[in-house]
């Protein structure tokens, strides 16, 4: 859920649009589940969130708690806390989107994730993808 800088018209129209972003993740969430997958939520943040201390929008951080889904706050990580000033500003080129060293931490965090779920060891890719991802 990205919401982004005035692209509402007022605040009723801003929440209505959270509410049913998260409500379809929450639908999305319950088949992947029921299919036997496991499913990883993760809230991004973004600049002035980490440099200025910023809140996570009231109406995203409301209606996610009432879904009850599990989300990861990335911002909340130990990877992300015991960034400097110019570190953060390495991993982004703007507002909100991530550099390639940005991706790279996100890839790291989510990666430790996996491992700790020990996902790998229980599902094979097919040759394709192992293939590719070796070169």
């Amino acid at each position: 859920i990205y919401i982004g800088h005035n692209q509402f018209i007022t605040e009723q129209e801003k929440e209505k649009t959270v509410v049913r972003s998260i409500s379809n993740l929450k639908i999305l969430d319950a088949f992947l589940k029921s299919k036997g997958y496991t499913h990883l939520i993760y809230l991004s943040v973004n600049r002035p969130q980490l440099l200025e201390g910023a809140n996570i929008d009231p109406y995203v951080e409301t209606h996610l708690i009432k879904s009850g889904l599990d989300v990861c706050l990335i911002k909340d990580r130990d990877e992300i806390r015991s960034l400097t000033n110019d570190q953060i500003e390495d991993v982004f080129y703007d507002f909100s989107h991530l550099t390639k060293e940005g991706h790279h931490l996100w890839g790291r965090i989510i990666g430790t994730d996996l491992k700790k779920l020990n996902l790998f060891n229980s599902i094979s890719a097919p040759d394709s993808i192992i293939s590719k991802a070796s070169l």
